[in-house]
């Protein structure tokens, strides 16, 4: 405190007796105390700061100097003999413990203490190149070396060279710093002003790196560590310096600027952390154990004067620095001032701070920045320091277990030793002196990613982030922190546990000394290290150590399971898994601090039966994993008896070899023994009634079973695929076998009880070793698929009371030789006897009604087959495949031949059958000929269609139609008689019968419909009959080789494609019935040059435009219509096609027929043409004279009427017609005729030229 006259004492005390002393800058010795070890001092107050020199001796009058200083604030002296930095810290701290200041207040207002002891640094500004070989351009270079502990002379790394010059005063030119071999080189301009001649140019070198400043009353303002090297010329040739050992402050700063340059270029390489920018601040004080103090806007470190070369220490105090200045540990000024100010490396840090949380930060802390040192070391040792064993030495002995454990220290987690060597043995070096194991340490990355992305000093931040990265090292890491005090130690089992003894557990409980870990949790994980149960909190019990009874941390902590935590456990894990085992310990106060984990302890998991209440006792449903070898299941659980086993109680329990079940048991539930691939053998008892659904499907292991008589059910798929099964004896009492029962089950032979009355669907499906079985008469019901797959059963007896043979019963049953089908069988289902390879024949009992698809498709064996006429039905394709197979139909109307088509060789008609059913021998494909009886009156339509082998076929004398299609496709048929009582062909009856050369159709026949005779390709000639009014739509489409028709009178309409694509056609006549030629009639008759067309025009109402399209038909007309074709409007299209045969043709040529006369004689009502061909033109006069009344007209080639002359008197029965032909070669019609179209009679025309 501040006197009244701002005096005010000091008392010092010392360690040892004092001899003599004495102070420099004017301090008042008060008094010398009695006790040596104390002097008294009076200082004045010196506006609130000051320092001065106290010089003591204690051994003759070697006076040893101590700087001390003080700082004062509030009234309050505070004095530091570290240094000055330190008083004012400690007095910014009363301030803001006495809450007269904040933090942010501080940095505010203590600007002026910030500017005195912190200056701003000037950037390094990088000096203009130049070119050494310019004019007035000059080189300052040198080498600078040092020597080491062992005296080796070592390069001088990454050392500022500042060159000045000295005339009159100091001349700053330029700045560089020294490379990897200490080498540096000044290139500057000689001319620049004040460097002329006579000028003194010196260097200085400075200790500053880039993050680090040395500070003490015995270096210089500047920093600078090197006295100045000087030369008298303004052109030096080589500044070269020997920094020498000689345990000089000078040289000892250099080692600590050399050694913080290592945990630089470390923190930079490893960590990516760049603090180039930032400033640490060194002071060396006399007497001080190292420490780091983080202001925030700057650090302060202060190292032992004794610590100067221990690079060990410096880059401790430097991986402080990294911590805050790159945020990867949140150390601030105030932790340590308030929390932390006081922490000794061989002292309980929880002992001094009662503070448990806080300590273990602390202590990891500092272990962080003592790894950061080892690690930087570690990482380059040659490259500065070249004493390696020394820093081997130190690290093991910082983690020695004679420092850390022996049982005169303090021992606890909060030994910041302890926490160095679990850091460094888990990313730095393993020591083999305090674990055994075979941990490989996670490397210098890892270092930094687990540590630096934490963002927190916390320890407990620290090891979850661990864990998180690296669960697989869980125990690997419990393991250390157990043995490094932190974590709870060697967890035990006490006793060996199964489903009803829970275990006990004891352990170390560990921790500190005076503050242990006193709340535990217990975790189960798997072997991938997934937790899988935790138990919090749990109900230890406590007592000492007997070896330490006084050591709290060293007390043995117990605990045992209650049955329902167990039981929660234990349903986690699979049988046998492992259950790796850790307890978690914690202090449980404010504030709480761990968890810690100890290493795993395994055990196996024992089996655990889940049960379900039901009537009787219990029934499994399961258990918590893998049941291996052999088993006997309890009769009793929990005290209750065990009546029945669950659905899918044991599914896929694959590694279980054998089982006993309990004789208490009565049901087999559903799936119980799914998929045990290992299962061998089965015990049941006779206390089993019923075996559920798929109960040992896929038992693939199961060879042989035997089924007591007390079991009266086996249900759906109860054996299915239990492929290593080869013999089962079978329940006296069953009375059925259910579907898939032994389905792809591995059986040779089995006897079915007499009391079975059915076997299900593909209850014995696959059995592909099955080579005999048994059947009771008992069996009336075979169910689909029963037998199928079969491959090797040679024979079956199917008892007599069977009626049916179901879908698939035989399907692939490839050894069956033989087969006879019961009297009573009245239908054989689809696919029955597919694949039946072996099978060579087979009768068919007059009972069968039914044969379904496919029911003996493969049979290949098959050679003749009957079917009897008692078979209503037979599915598709039910031979298909049977390539050597004839059929025999005993025809029945109820059946067609589609299910036996491409088998059909003969067919035997019963004298009862009057009709042929539709699609009756559609496709027969192998039907060569048929005789149809004279009792049948009708066939259906496509009652032979495709019967492409048909060559013959007799039909019935009293068929009166032949219905669509009906023998559409017999490629084969060449000729055909149709019976005189025949009316109508229908649609396409013969359509596509390309053998067919001709046919007769009967007078009888009035209608022929659609394409009956389309592409019929060999047909020839054929004659319609008068009654027939219509040739329809594609009646002779594509007849290729038609070359004679005879269409007769009667026949009015032929209509579109009726005799398209005939081209061997060349000439057809059409009856004077025909009124209407359609659409593409004759299209594409490419050899038809003439069509005789009889009918008298005006009468014919259409020829189509396109009727004649693609041929070169001319259509010859009677004559006595051709004017009237000619001129037709509605033939105009066919004007140029129109011809008459009969028609005379002359020329008129002036010489030849000057006078030339003709004589034709007419017949009623018709006209006389001559064709006129003018050979010579002019003017011609054509006369014509006859015994009635005549009238004439000449038109041109195109129909116009070019002149005309009509005598109305019958007296008048001569005239002529003067005309001129002017066109040469042109041709002319001349019409004759009589007024009177009632009159016959002889005209003659003669012609004569006029000019």
């Amino acid at each position: 405190m501040i006197d009244a006259d701002d005096s005010f004492t000091v008392e010092f005390a010392f360690e040892e007796n004092i001899i003599d002393y004495y102070v420099e800058s004017g301090v008042t010795v008060v008094d010398l105390l009695d006790d040596s070890n104390y002097v008294l001092f009076e200082l004045a107050a010196l506006e609130g700061e000051c320092r001065f020199e106290l010089f003591t001796s204690f051994v003759d009058d070697v006076y040893q100097k101590n700087t001390i200083y003080t700082f004062s604030t509030e009234g309050m002296i505070f004095i530091s003999d570290v240094s000055e930095d330190t008083a004012c810290l400690n007095a910014l701290k009363y301030l803001v413990e006495q809450g007269l200041m904040t933090v942010d207040e501080v940095q505010d207002e203590y600007s002026f203490y910030i500017d005195k002891y912190f200056p701003e640094t000037e950037p390094i500004i990088e000096p203009e190149e130049l070119d050494p070989l310019s004019e007035g351009v000059s080189i300052a270079s040198g080498t600078i070396v040092w020597e080491d502990d062992a005296f080796n002379e070592r390069p001088l790394k990454e050392t500022r060279v500042d060159l000045y010059c000295l005339s009159y005063e100091e001349l700053f030119i330029k700045t560089v710093y020294t490379n990897e071999n200490g080498e540096f080189e000044i290139i500057y301009d000689s001319t620049q002003d004040g460097l002329g001649a006579g000028c003194e140019l010196f260097v200085r070198v400075y200790c500053e790196s880039h993050t680090f400043k040395v500070s003490s009353y015995w270096l210089t303002e500047a920093y600078n560590i090197i006295p100045e090297l000087k030369t008298g010329s303004s052109s030096p040739t080589a500044l070269n310096y020997r920094i020498n050992n000689d345990g000089s402050d000078i040289y000892k700063a250099f080692v600590a600027e050399q050694g913080m340059a290592i945990g630089q270029r470390y923190a930079k390489n490893y960590g990516d952390i760049d603090i180039e920018s930032k400033k640490l601040k060194v002071a060396y004080p006399v007497y001080h154990n190292s420490m780091c103090i983080d202001l925030g806007f700057i650090a302060v470190c202060s190292i032992n004067i004794n610590h100067f070369d221990d690079w060990l220490k410096i880059n401790h105090e430097y991986g402080h620095f990294v911590q805050r200045k790159a945020d990867i540990l949140d150390i601030s000024l105030w932790d340590y001032l308030f929390k932390g100010s006081e922490h000794y490396p061989f002292h309980d840090q929880i002992k001094v701070k009662s503070d448990k949380e806080h300590a273990m930060n602390l202590a990891y802390s500092e272990a962080w920045a003592s790894v950061f040192s080892m690690m930087a070391y570690e990482k380059s040792p040659y490259d500065y320091y070249p004493l390696v064993n020394k820093y081997i030495s130190s690290v093991t002995a910082m983690i020695a277990d004679s420092k850390s454990f022996s049982a005169d220290v303090d021992s606890g987690e909060g030994q910041e030793d302890a926490i160095i060597a679990l850091l460094w043995d888990i990313f730095g070096e393993r020591n083999t002196k305090l674990l055994k194991d075979s941990w490989t340490p996670l490397g210098h990355d890892e270092f930094w990613a687990i540590t630096g992305e934490s963002g927190t000093y916390k320890l407990m931040d620290f090891l979850d982030r661990l864990e998180d990265i690296h669960p697989e090292f869980r125990s690997e890491i419990g393991t250390r922190l157990s043995h490094f005090k932190i974590a709870p130690q060697g967890l035990s089992l006490t006793n060996i546990p199964d489903q009803s003894t829970p275990p006990s557990f004891s352990w170390i409980v560990n921790g500190s000394q005076y503050n242990p870990n006193n709340e535990f949790s217990i975790v189960f994980y798997d072997e991938m290290g997934d937790r899988k149960y935790t138990i919090d909190n749990v109900a230890f019990s406590l007592a000492p150590n007997s070896t330490y009874p006084t050591r709290q941390d060293l007390n043995i902590a117990s605990y045992t399971l209650k049955q329902a935590e167990w039981d929660a456990a234990l349903l986690k894990f699979p049988v046998d898994s492992v259950m790796n085992i850790l307890v978690r310990g914690y202090l449980n106060s404010d504030p709480r601090s761990g968890p810690y984990w100890s290493e795993y302890y395994a055990i196996s998991a024992p089996a655990v039966y889940s049960t379900t209440q039901v009537t009787g006792g219990v029934s499994i449903t399961g258990l918590n994993g893998k049941l291996t070898g052999d088993v006997e299941l309890p009769s009793m659980i929990f005290g209750q008896a065990v009546v029945s086993i669950d659905s899918r109680a044991f599914a896929s329990q694959t590694t279980l070899n054998s089982i006993i079940i309990s004789n208490t048991v009565t049901t087999i539930g559903t799936e119980a023994f799914y998929r045990c691939l290992g299962l061998t053998s089965v015990n049941i008892p006779n206390s089993v009634t019923s075996i559920g659904d798929n109960a040992f499907l896929y038992c693939e292991g199961l060879t042989n079973i035997f089924i007591p008589d007390s079991v009266l059910s086996i249900g759906t798929g109860a054996f299915d695929r239990c492929s290593g099964l080869t013999t089962i004896s079978l329940s006296n009492s069953l009375t059925s076998i259910a579907d898939d029962t032994f389905c792809k089950s591995g059986l040779t032979s089995i006897i079915i009880p007499n009391n079975v009355t059915s076997i299900g669907t593909n209850a014995f499906r696959y059995c592909e070793n099955l080579t005999s079985i048994t059947l009771p008469n008992s069996i009336t019901t075979i169910g689909q698929g029963a037998f199928s797959y079969c491959s090797e059963l040679t024979g079956i007896t199917i008892p007599s009371n069977v009626i049916s043979i179901a879908n698939y019963t035989f399907q692939g049953c490839h050894g069956l030789t033989s087969f006879i089908i019961p009297s009573g069988v009245t239908s054989i289902g689809t696919g029955a006897f597919y694949g039946c390879i072996g099978i060579a024949n087979i009768e068919f009992p007059s009972s069968v009604k039914t044969i379904g698809p496919r029911a003996f498709r493969g049979c290949s064996a098959f050679t003749e087959v009957t079917i009897p006429s008692t078979v209503t039905s037979v599915g598709e394709d039910a031979f298909f495949g049977c390539n050597n197979l004839s059929i025999t139909w005993n025809y029945n109307p109820q059946l067609t031949a589609y299910g036996f088509k491409d088998k059909l060789t003969n067919v035997v008609f019963p004298s009862y059958v009057t009709s042929i059913s539709n699609y009756a021998f559609e496709d027969c494909s192998k039907l060569s000929s048929i005789t149809i009886p004279n009792s049948v009156t009708s066939i259906g339509y496509q009652a032979f269609k495709g019967c492409t082998n048909l060559s013959e076929i007799i039909l019935p004398s009293d068929l009166t139609y032949i219905a669509d299609s009906t023998f559409f496709g017999c490629f084969s048929l060449t000729s055909i008689i149709l019976p005189e009582s025949l009316e109508s062909i229908y649609d396409s009856a013969f359509y596509q019968c390309y053998s067919l050369t001709s046919i007769n159709i009967p007078e009888s026949v009035t209608y022929i419909g659609y394409g009956v005779f389309g592409e019929c390709v060999s047909l020839t000639s054929i004659t319609i009959p008068s009654g027939v009014n219509s040739i329809k739509p594609e009646t002779f489409y594509y007849c290729l080789s038609l070359q004679n028709v005879v269409i007769s009178l009667g026949v009015e309409y032929i209509e579109f494609n009726a005799f398209r694509y005939c081209t061997n056609l060349r000439t057809i006549t059409l009856p004077e019935s025909i009124t209407y030629i359609g659409i593409q009639a004759f299209s594409n008759c490419t050899n038809l040059g003439l069509v005789h067309l009889k009918r008298e025009a005006p009468d014919i109402t259409l020829i189509d435009e396109y009727a004649f399209d693609d041929t070169n038909a001319r259509i010859n007309v009677p004559k006595r219509s051709f004017i009237e074709y000619k001129t037709s409007p509605d033939l105009e299209d066919y004007r140029n096609r129109i011809i008459c045969t009969t028609l005379t043709e002359t020329g008129l040529d002036h010489y030849s027929f000057s006078d030339y006369t003709l004589t034709r004689t007419n017949d009623v009502g018709n006209n006389d043409i001559i064709v006129i061909h003018v050979m010579d033109t002019g003017t011609y006069q054509i006369e014509a004279s006859s015994n009635s009344a005549i009238q004439m007209a000449i038109y041109d080639e195109d129909m116009n009427l070019i002149s005309t002359i009509t005598y109305l008197d019958p007296s008048n029965t001569s005239g002529y017609i003067v005309n001129t032909f002017s066109s040469l070669w042109d041709m002319y019609y001349l019409v004759l005729s009589f007024t009177d179209p009632t009159v016959s009679g002889t005209i003659e025309t003669s012609f004569m030229w006029l000019n």
